[in-house]
């Protein structure tokens, strides 16, 4: 697969001032944009995941099923219970 970035002058410009002072001289310079386009795909994919994280902790909080008790619903069935029914 072949990925290509369009970028204006100033971009080019920065992108290549970071080049010049951050790769180093044994990597290629292809090795390089793809580490750098990687590294970019999992920090966005993290925060991705924490900003969901979050979300879903924001449900959990604002939603109240009513009658619930807190108790897991194992707890309710009896399913966790360490009593049998023939113990009770």
């Amino acid at each position: 697969m072949k990925v290509t970035f369009k970028l204006n002058r100033e971009e080019t410009g920065a992108f290549t001032n970071f080049r010049n002072q951050t790769k180093p001289d044994q990597i290629s310079e292809e090795n390089f944009i793809k580490s750098i386009f990687f590294l970019g795909l999992t920090t966005l994919e993290t925060n991705l995941a924490a900003k969901i994280s979050e979300e879903m902790a924001k449900v959990d909080e604002d939603v109240q099923i009513p009658g619930d008790t807190g108790e897991s619903m194992g707890d309710m069935l009896g399913i966790d219970s360490p009593n049998t029914p023939e113990e009770e």
